[in-house]
């Protein structure tokens, strides 16, 4: 019998491809569910995180305070043996009570929203220990005062001791406080932590089954190769674009960097004829009058010369043409350079310059020393330049460094305050943006370009740094920024062990009517081993003299005190026979204006302009302690003006295009006994070169005919073919206008010895012919 069909079964159907899909879909939108809610878990928990740290952050901080807020309340007692004025002294031991406990109120609410009960007990009971231990203080304190009133100073001395226990007391309790509250914010903060990794896990389990059910989905192939070919072809085109728009970016930037140099060289060129000229005007003969009006166009001049450069500078760091270098250098003979070339006009308008020198800083360091010495320039000159009474203040400490930076860098911090009217806060906000003043209306009283803050926050950026600002209103303004440092080996300085032993022990009587210069002079003293007493007036120290029973080794006078300055106290200390061995130091704000007989009449040994540097100050007590009494030496006497005259005889070639540049040029030379010859292009100058014979060499870079570059090369090319080479190589120096990085390295390039920007000063032109003129005799001897 023939059989009619297969016996094999069907195959058996697969499922189709919607329904794996749809299958696929379906439990990829679960899992993505899922992943969505762990998402928002986790969001919770940062947001906790978060609440949670800004209430112990909050937390931490009244601690802070109420530790502050003791120390307050533990001073009068301390305090009270200085001033002896029991009344005030009592009335600042009742306000700092009063704001330590408003204080401990506002700490205890926000410890008692602490959610759990046994924890917010042990911290709330802490704070109650402190507030009693404040009342027992404040107790204490009275009893001091009441006791040195009633002139019992033994007892009021016993008194305050026990105040010190409790205040020591105090903080131990805020310690515990603290110590508790970061134990339990760190179990919080774990808790959360916990909580957030597990969340974390299930998410990125989630991903892996996204991932696997995507990749297992074949129809996606198709699509996946579409897409890449598409994006390939958007990428194509969009690396097209991009090298495009790099290429526009580039031409634009060369098209800058160049007008900036030209820009630089069109505005210096005239501002050279222009204060050169002043300055040759202010060296004849001028009357009263015509000399204040030169002066007057000079200073404006400089003043113009001051917003170009700030201009330009703004423009070069703009254009990404502006570096720093790292070069050794000492940063508190920086800082004491820009206090002392501030230092008269400030005292012009009866500010005090203040320097304050950290302890422990370093010698020598790697770093820009320029740029650094612009930004406090600028900050210093702000300082000076809107404050109107009180005083201004340049700072240079050390901060911690990291643990990786152990002895070979250091973090330096520098800053500059003042008493003036202080920036709003609004203000704040915008003082370091480009064309931006606090003050901006018609009627301000200062000018300026507003790129000062803008280019000094820049620079101290491109250093590592941050400015920063901090101001209130009718209080003053600081400005700081911190600079990490890497230092110059062996570079520390210390006491020698003779030194050590000519200051260690030593009584010292300070007298200051500014209290800030008291403080640094006292911890100056203090940290070379002496002895130190202050007094704030004439009559404060005669007071402290009168009562002591053994003198003063030697006594450091501020020349300007209000009431009784310091000649005056000078002459009270020299009637009174009792303190003839006492050795006397003047500081002034106004430099060295009493002649040396009067000060030997008066018995001053030393006399010292302030802001006094710390390596100043210490040696003039080394040299004073080490020696006796002697007349004020030489040493201390501001040199005298050298003699006006020719500096050498020399021929100068001046190749200068602009007929006043050649003007100015050329006189301050021939006032300086130099005998001149002026061409107005390159091809002159080679000529000239060639048929006689000059010392040195003047180059404009930009002439006519034939530029100083191409002049320069072609002198070089003639002395070597000549064989002409070491001390009879003729010295050329460049005259540029031009402003922009690599300048210097062209001139150099081209053959140039040195280089002089303009606009230059009679003092510039001729340090640079000397340098050369020097340079080439040392070869001949060589």
């Amino acid at each position: 019998m023939t059989a009619s069909g297969s016996d094999a079964a069907p195959p058996a159907r697969k499922p189709s491809w919607q329904l794996l899909y749809g299958a696929a879909a379906l439990l990829i939108l679960l899992v993505i569910g899922l992943d969505q809610f762990l998402g928002v878990k986790v969001n919770d928990r940062f947001g906790d995180s978060l609440a949670a740290d800004r209430s112990w952050a909050a937390r931490f901080e009244a601690l802070g305070e109420l530790r502050r807020l003791a120390g307050e309340v533990d001073t009068p007692a301390n305090d009270i043996f200085a001033s002896g004025q029991v009344d005030t002294e009592r009335q600042r031991l009742h306000a700092a009570h009063e704001r330590f406990k408003q204080s401990l109120a506002t700490t205890l609410q926000r410890f008692e929203g602490h959610p759990i009960d046994g924890e917010r007990e042990l911290m709330v009971q802490g704070l109650q220990s402190a507030g009693a231990t404040v009342q027992r203080m404040v107790e204490q304190s009275e009893t001091t005062l009441q006791r040195f009133a009633e002139q019992r100073l033994d007892a009021a001395s016993r008194a305050m001791v026990e105040v010190d226990r409790s205040y020591a007391r105090l903080q131990e309790d805020l310690r515990g406080v603290g110590r508790i509250s970061r134990t339990l914010q760190k179990a919080q903060f774990d808790a959360l932590g916990q909580s957030v990794g597990r969340y974390r896990w299930l998410e990125f389990a989630s991903a892996i089954v996204v991932t696997a059910i995507t990749l297992g989905m074949l129809v996606y192939g198709f699509l996946i190769r579409r897409r890449m070919e598409m994006a390939s072809a958007d990428k194509a085109r969009h690396l097209t674009e991009l090298q495009a728009a790099k290429d526009a970016a580039e031409a634009a930037s060369q098209a800058k960097s160049q007008f900036l140099a030209n820009m630089s060289h069109e505005i210096r060129t005239p501002m050279n004829g222009v204060l050169g000229m002043t300055e040759l005007l202010m060296g004849t003969t001028l009357n009263d009058q015509q000399r204040r009006f030169a002066d007057s166009a000079h200073r404006s001049g400089q003043a113009l010369l001051g917003v170009i450069n700030d201009i330009l500078d703004f423009s070069k760091i703009e254009a990404g043409k502006f570096e720093v270098e790292s070069l050794p250098f000492n940063p508190c003979e920086v800082a004491y350079d820009v206090a002392e070339l501030l230092a008269v006009q400030a005292h012009a308008k009866g500010l005090e310059v203040i320097c304050q020198m950290g302890p422990d800083l370093p010698v020598r360091a790697y770093g820009d020393a320029a740029r650094l010495r612009q930004v406090l320039m600028n900050l210093m000159g702000n300082a000076v330049k809107f404050t109107e009474r009180g005083h201004v203040m340049i700072s240079v400490v050390k901060l911690p460094a990291s643990s990786a930076a152990h002895n070979h860098a250091a973090l330096l911090e520098f800053a500059v305050s003042d008493s003036g009217p202080g920036i709003s806060t609004a203000d704040q906000a915008r003082v370091f943006d480009a064309f931006t003043q606090a003050d901006s209306s018609r009627t301000r009283r200062h000018g300026g370009t507003g790129l000062g803050l803008t280019i000094s926050s820049q620079l101290v950026a491109m250093m590592g740094g941050k400015l920063q600002l901090q101001s209130t209103r009718g209080e003053g303004s600081r400005f700081w920024f911190s600079l990490p440092m890497r230092l110059v080996p062996d570079n520390a300085t210390m006491l020698t062990d003779r030194e050590a032993s000519t200051l260690h022990g030593l009584q010292v009587l300070v007298v200051d009517d500014n209290s800030t210069n008291l403080d640094i002079l006292r911890h100056q003293l203090t940290a070379w081993g002496l002895r130190v007493d202050t007094a704030s007036s004439g009559e404060h120290a005669l007071e402290l003299m009168s009562k002591r029973p053994v003198v003063h080794d030697l006594a450091i006078l501020d020349v300007h005190m209000p009431d009784m300055d310091g000649l005056t106290l000078t002459q009270r200390i020299r009637a009174n026979r009792r303190l003839d061995g006492l050795k006397l130091v003047m500081l002034s704000s106004q430099g060295l204006d009493m002649p040396t007989i009067s000060l030997t009449r008066l018995g001053i040994e030393r006399w010292l302009s302030k802001p006094v540097r710390k390596q100043e100050l210490r040696r003039a007590l080394i040299d004073l302690l080490a020696h006796e009494a002697q007349p004020v030496p030489d040493a201390v006497l501001p040199p005298p003006l050298p003699a006006p005259g020719p500096v050498r005889s020399a021929r100068v070639l001046l190749a200068e295009d602009h007929l006043v540049n050649q003007e100015v040029a050329a006189q301050m030379l021939r006032l300086a006994g130099y005998d001149v010859q002026v061409v107005s292009d390159g091809q002159a100058a080679i000529d000239a070169a060639r048929s006689h014979a000059f010392d040195v060499v003047l180059m404009d870079c930009l002439m006519p005919v034939v530029d100083g570059f191409e002049a320069t090369a072609r002198l070089r090319e003639i002395e070597r073919a000549e064989g002409v080479s070491g001390s009879a190589r003729l010295p050329i120096v460049a005259l540029t206008a031009n402003a922009m990085k690599g300048d210097v390295e062209a001139c150099l390039a081209a053959g140039m010895d040195d280089y002089v920007a303009k606009p230059f000063t009679q003092e510039q032109l001729v340090a640079a012919i000397e340098r050369r003129l020097k340079a080439r005799a040392v070869q001949r001897a060589e």
